[in-house]
């Protein structure tokens, strides 16, 4: 609370004592979100494609009806320009706060800026973004570190090829990659052999892994960065007449746990994240800083959870 000054007034029919938080360092609030004004908030999100997108404006729709809020949901579909304008959008429409899941967690920046600079503070969800007042994500690297190390152990003898389906520039997908190959330093007899970016959707994992598969046709194991790209990678594998190589993801959505409890799926874990609960909890930042709050610019990460076949079914998917 150091970061706060409070003032006194005095009355003319009382002495009372008035607190009024003066904003946080590099953020004034706007006039417009003055006690008692509407409560709007104005949330981007990189696609409307992945359910994992939609599961997580869906958990910022009911926290912003929880506190009285209205929501205004916006998809950039992978477009950083699409984002930027959405959020000067928001600037304009003058809401009380921005949620931002990045398109490009650097490119976004400027936007950002533009957005605190009118007084509009701004949480990252999902992915960490350049300037934003706070952020809350998944814990990604341990989620990446999960899949890997699933994958690893489910190949014979802990050892093989594989191959890594990366994605977009963003910090939750390079977290996961990060984990990924800390998890594979236990197992030196497990060799990457291609790493190839996807757009973290079905039709890209499955051209992708269709490609790689044609160059590396021997390939005992396949880790995707999210439960999408994984998908595809299975149906890759299905069309090429593969039916020993066994894939790994991140997201626990419905399309991964169908794959994992089935008895011919391919797919054999996921490292679930729980979107419902990201969204909730940047709406939550979002207010604290609406309220003048002292928020830590510290990222929260919320923990992931292995699913496989194990656990597969206790486990209530999303999406």
């Amino acid at each position: 609370m150091n970061m706060f000054r409070f003032c006194f007034r005095h009355a003319r029919l009382a002495a009372a004592m008035v607190s009024i938080g003066c904003g946080l360092a590099g953020f004034t609030p706007h006039a417009a979100h003055a006690q008692g004004e509407p409560l709007v908030i104005g949330m981007t999100a990189a696609t409307m494609i992945n359910p994992f997108y939609v599961a997580e404006t869906e958990g910022v729709k009911r926290a912003a009806k929880q506190v009285g809020a209205k929501a205004l949901i916006q998809f950039a579909e992978f477009s950083v320009e699409n984002q930027s304008n959405q959020i000067d959008a928001f600037v304009r429409q003058k809401v009380s706060f921005i949620i931002v899941d990045a398109v490009d967690s650097d490119a976004i920046g400027p936007a950002v800026k533009r957005a605190k600079a009118a007084g509009i503070p701004v949480v990252a969800v999902d992915v960490a973004t350049s300037g934003a007042n706070a952020t809350v994500t998944s814990d990604n690297v341990l989620a990446g570190f999960q899949s890997c190390q699933r994958l690893a152990k489910g190949m014979t003898g802990g050892r093989g090829n594989i191959v890594l389906l990366d994605g977009l520039p963003v910090s939750a997908v390079q977290d996961r990659m990060q984990g990924c190959r800390s998890a594979l330093k236990a197992f030196p007899d497990v060799k990457v052999v291609a790493e190839q970016r996807t757009e973290l959707s079905r039709e890209s994992g499955l051209a992708v892994a269709t490609d790689v598969l044609t160059a590396h046709p021997g390939v005992d194991g396949i880790f995707a960065a999210n439960d999408p790209s994984a998908a595809g990678a299975e149906l890759a594998l299905k069309q090429k007449g593969n039916h020993h190589t066994i894939v790994t993801g991140v997201d626990g959505a419905k399309q991964a746990i169908d794959r994992i409890a089935s008895s011919d799926g391919q797919i054999v874990a996921t490292a679930a994240q729980d979107p419902d609960a990201l969204g909730k909890r940047a709406v939550e930042l979002g207010m604290e800083l609406r309220r003048g709050a002292n928020v830590s610019p510290t990222v929260e990460k919320v923990p992931t959870k292995l699913i496989d076949r194990g656990n597969v079914a206790s486990y209530k998917p999303w999406g």
